[in-house]
């Protein structure tokens, strides 16, 4: 699909679209900022995917603007998108006061695309929370599910300390 230089003008290059994200209760979608298509890199100081020309053939899950709006796949405030609907990025502070609820969100999603940077986020959420080994699961239809186990140390701890 090409698109006229018009059409390619309004893209901001924020790279959301790339990237995964979960849904909370009250429909908002919490952008993971660790946790992105492996062909997401950067040029000029900007998003950009590494493969752009040909993302569709490289990248089948890769979405067209057009369709991308359609399922809120885009930021919030996107020019591409509908006004109100998409993706947001949140602080720090922010993500791990969600983080209860962006953990039962992530949990509930019934399949994990396996094209996306797993360990960069994997690594993050050691940080995030530290209690729990997260995993990705491939279950016998083929389909990868996001687990997550509590470590060895916060088991005992909970055995320890009621």
């Amino acid at each position: 699909m090409t698109d006229t230089p018009e059409h390619e003008a309004k893209c901001q290059r924020c790279g959301v679209s790339c990237h995964a994200a979960v849904e909370i209760e009250g429909g908002r979608q919490i952008v993971l900022q660790d946790l992105h298509c492996v062909f997401l890199g950067e040029e000029d100081g900007l998003p950009a995917c590494s493969v752009y020309e040909g993302r569709f053939k490289e990248a089948p899950w890769c979405l067209h603007s057009s369709h991308a709006a359609r399922l809120g796949a885009l930021r919030l405030g996107c020019s591409y998108g509908e006004p109100g609907v998409g993706k947001e990025r949140v602080t720090e502070e922010e993500f791990r006061l969600l983080w209860p609820k962006i953990v039962e969100g992530l949990l509930a999603i019934p399949s994990m695309n396996p094209h996306f940077t797993w360990k960069k986020f994997f690594s993050q959420m050691r940080k995030v929370d530290p209690d729990f080994r997260w995993y990705l699961e491939r279950n016998v239809t083929g389909a990868v599910r996001l687990r997550r186990k509590a470590t060895a140390w916060a088991r005992l701890r909970e055995k320890l300390l009621p």
